[in-house]
């Protein structure tokens, strides 16, 4: 059986971006670690050290990557590739209302057949699906 293991997300931003995974869904950092240059070369074909914080939240694994004197290019919209992940959320409602009134996140509920799908985006526009969890 397969089943994804994390999702790694680079960027520009590691404080804005660590904030709002720990604050605003929660996750919590489980650990922090420094990447070689010939590391970071292997994987991302970038030759300078890295930091990568690793942040969960139940069975949910994201880590956050960012480089040493290194700014990367924003991502053109109509770029092939990864376009979104889904979280799930056992209170999904009261999520988004928090969200919405505590962080000043957008959230865009699109209807989808007979349901509503809810889609945020983090600091650095990654767009990120709440579903709600059955339990």
């Amino acid at each position: 059986m397969t089943k994804l293991n994390h999702i790694g997300v680079v960027t520009n931003h590691p404080k804005r971006l660590l904030d709002f995974y720990t604050g605003a869904l929660a996750f919590t950092r489980s650990q922090e670690i420094t990447l070689s240059k010939e590391i970071v070369r292997s994987i991302f074909n970038i030759r300078k050290e890295a930091t990568m914080v690793k942040l969960v939240k139940d069975k949910t694994c994201l880590e956050v990557f960012w480089f040493k004197d290194y700014r990367l290019k924003p991502r053109a919209k109509d770029t092939l590739g990864y376009n979104h992940f889904g979280i799930e959320e056992e209170k999904r409602e009261l999520l988004c209302q928090k969200l919405r009134r505590v962080f000043h996140i957008k959230v865009t509920k699109v209807k989808r057949g007979g349901h509503y799908n809810y889609f945020i985006r983090d600091p650095d526009k990654n767009i990120i699906e709440i579903k709600e969890a059955h339990i």
